[in-house]
């Protein structure tokens, strides 16, 4: 008998994704062969977060182990899921960093390690999804972009005060360890301009309506908390103090 094919709710990457039994059947991204390597890779390092990649199904799809939880809801994450979820971040650039993957970078990165990808049960990281964007890159690209995601850096709508935010960085940091933090903020810069170009492109392909004005706020959204970024360029780099992910017991005095 044949199993009932459930689609998931459309998303932005979605390749027609589908849940059959235990499983999940989604189309091959053009970067497929590589992916199925990264995957590969994680599970035989046991990274417990990521799905098993299966093989291909008969209708040419990928199939893969579906993870049991909910999509994280970053509007009410708790500071001990935001740790979490940074530990498996280093696990994940750890392993990388010893593999002919990364090629001559310092590791591979994940590029959208983001709530929208993480799966949770009973308030612990179960899940890390969608490795088609994966590369060789800066450990610190990652982390800077899940601060951004996490903390809502600079939105108007953060859950955050920004006495939080800042305290919140260090905190992050150091249940990532170890890294230099000296270039934190160009390269938080980088990645917000990265998706505001994304999200730029994606405002150019829809015709005028609500859509295209919905898409055009989001990328004006990024565009202040880039400004904002900017201007408290300094404060956020006290936050951070230098310490490199080491606990640093000094007092954060932010400047007004």
């Amino acid at each position: 008998m044949e199993q009932q094919e459930i689609p998931f709710s459309s998303g932005e990457s979605n390749r027609n994704v589908v849940k059959v039994g235990d499983t999940v059947r989604k189309e091959p991204a053009e970067n497929c062969e590589f992916v199925r390597k990264v995957m590969t890779e994680l599970t035989n390092n046991n990274f417990n977060y990521s799905p098993k990649y299966l093989g291909v199904d008969d209708k040419g799809r990928e199939i893969m182990t579906y993870v049991e939880g909910e999509q994280m809801n970053h509007t009410e994450i708790s500071l001990d899921l935001m740790k979490q979820t940074f530990g498996a971040l280093r696990q994940f650039h750890d392993i990388f960093s010893k593999s002919e993957l990364k090629g001559a970078e310092e590791t591979l990165i994940h590029t959208d390690f983001a709530p929208w990808n993480l799966i949770v049960k009973d308030n612990k990281l179960v899940g890390v999804l969608d490795f088609d964007d994966v590369k060789p890159g800066r450990r610190i690209s990652d982390v800077a972009y899940v601060c951004w995601t996490f903390l809502d850096i600079g939105s108007t709508d953060s859950n955050f005060t920004e006495e939080e935010v800042y305290r919140y960085l260090q905190d992050l940091i150091k249940a990532y360890g170890y890294i230099d933090t000296s270039d934190f903020v160009d390269v938080l810069l980088l990645e917000q301009n990265r998706i505001l170009k994304y999200r730029e492109g994606r405002v150019e392909e829809v015709e005028e309506g609500d859509e295209k004005e919905y898409r055009k706020v989001l990328c004006e959204e990024i565009r202040k908390e880039i400004e904002w970024v900017k201007r408290n360029r300094e404060n956020i780099d006290r936050a951070l103090g230098g310490n490199n992910g080491v606990d640093d017991t000094r007092s954060l005095e932010i400047s007004s």
